[in-house]
């Protein structure tokens, strides 16, 4: 029996331990210990403490993180600096790709300073998470458990699967040539360019997949956490839709008016933790959302980017490397992008399907005010009603709750943004198509002579 009756007699940090675990699985919170989003020491969690300082290993933790996303910033100074020199000519669909893999990295700064920020915070959510499970357990004791073993294993899953594909596609589209030969694995390669420093190729590859593999990590971690006490939360909703829908077969008045009342308390009691889960990770969701909508106009830039045509001083094996570098940096850029797709999705449907199982229950009660006919019921009902606000439920990103409106609006905006990147790849598709009909010496002898003023039958065609 999962219900912990001796949990008082232990001692305090082993009963918090305990209690932790009745929200999330033990291999899944050593896991974020591990990572460090979690503090190792559990005296951070104590009610009513002072106790909220994270332990030694939990800082060094958080400052290699910082210092290797820091130095995955500070490696992609050269394109820096060539965009700040000539931005007026950037080129739209490169620029999209840098400020992903820069999102991504500010994103890994962000989270963990976030769970630093908040940390007192999320381990009073787990322990009022607990206290509320723990009194489910009496009726739900096999379905919260599966719910545990089920959201850890899927969550080592997803990413298990997203890590693996990260490093396939960064070996295979972005350092293949290097290891290919030896001269490429050893070849000198410009690395930090803010201090002119020059290393190897291998060093340049390392400490480039070394940062975007703790970076993309990082966010899977983190995703994934909080994926899982959405879950819960789905599920104590879900047993109050369960609850008040058995309430009009049951055979006498007084079993109904309790049937509500139990249904109403669980609801509050959820509807709490959900505000509590906001004030935690309202900020994040909002980087999250950031994030997605960044990752979406990345993957659709890339997957429409137009190959510049061949340069007048440009051979023809440099202009096949190119085009060929090009696509595979663009299909690892779809990767990265793809991974955030992905994370963007099952956040949104766990948040939806929170929201929209709270509207079931606005359902459920408005059918039992009309079909029911005592009044100590109905006035149950109407009471369980009025606790009920248009936003609860949803999941807050940065004052933005996300429901199915907000979720239908943004998919607007994204669509209107994909017809005209389209429009406008159509249109630099035809510029491309004259380009290559028309004779460029002749076009440029042409304004040349318009130019030194000369008459129109100066000019030759």
């Amino acid at each position: 029996m999962l219900l912990r009756t001796n949990i008082m007699a232990l001692e305090p940090d082993q009963a918090l331990i305990h209690m932790v675990t009745d929200v999330i699985s033990e291999s899944h919170l050593s896991y974020l210990r591990f990572s460090g989003l979690y503090p190792s020491s559990w005296r951070v969690a104590r009610m009513g403490k002072s106790h909220s300082k994270p332990s030694w290993a939990l800082i060094w933790t958080h400052c290699v993180a910082v210092l290797i996303s820091a130095l995955a910033v500070v490696s992609l100074t050269d394109y820096t600096m060539y965009f700040i020199k000539d931005i007026a000519k950037m080129e739209f669909f490169r620029f999209m790709t840098f400020t992903l893999r820069l999102a991504l990295t500010e994103q890994t700064v962000s989270i963990f300073v976030i769970f630093i920020w908040k940390r007192r915070e999320i381990s009073e959510l787990l322990l009022d998470m607990s206290r509320i499970l723990t009194w489910m357990e009496k009726r739900y004791s096999l379905r919260l458990r599966r719910i545990r073993n089920v959201s850890a294993l899927l969550a080592f899953i997803w990413i298990g699967f997203w890590l693996g594909v990260h490093v396939i596609g960064y070996i295979t589209f972005q350092i293949q040539e290097d290891l290919s030969t030896l001269f490429g694995f050893t070849r000198q390669a410009r690395f930090l360019s803010l201090v002119g420093a020059q290393v190897p190729a291998y060093v340049d590859d390392i400490v480039g997949g070394a940062t975007l593999l703790i970076n993309t990590h990082t966010e899977l971690v983190a995703a994934t956490f909080v994926y899982s006490i959405i879950a819960l939360m789905i599920t104590g909703f879900t047993h109050v839709l369960q609850d008040l829908q058995k309430v009009a077969i049951l055979p006498s008045e007084k079993e109904q008016v309790i049937a509500v009342q139990k249904a109403c308390r669980l609801y509050l009691r959820f509807r709490t933790l959900t505000a509590k889960f906001n004030k935690c990770f309202a900020l994040l969701f909002a980087i999250f959302f950031s994030r997605d909508v960044w990752s979406f106009l990345v993957v659709y830039a890339v997957a429409l980017r137009i190959d510049k045509l061949q340069g007048p001083e440009e051979s023809q094996h440099m202009f096949e490397y190119r085009k060929k570098k090009d696509f595979d940096h663009g299909r690892h850029d779809i990767i990265v992008g793809s991974i955030g797709l992905g994370n963007a999705a099952l956040k949104h449907l766990l948040c939806l399907y929170c929201h929209i199982t709270v509207r079931d229950i606005v359902m459920v009660l408005e059918e039992l005010e009309d079909k029911i006919e005592s009044q100590d019921v109905q006035a149950e009902v109407t009471e369980m009603l009025s606790k009920i606000q248009s936003c609860s439920g949803a999941i807050s990103a940065g004052g933005v709750h996300i429901t199915t409106e907000s979720a239908m609006a943004v998919l607007g905006m994204l669509a209107s943004y994909a017809v005209i990147i389209y429009q406008t790849r159509d249109a630099a598709l035809g510029d491309q198509e004259y380009a290559k009909k028309t004779d460029l010496p002749q076009l440029a002898e042409m304004i040349r002579g318009l130019m030194q003023n000369t008459s129109t039958s100066d000019i030759k065609f």
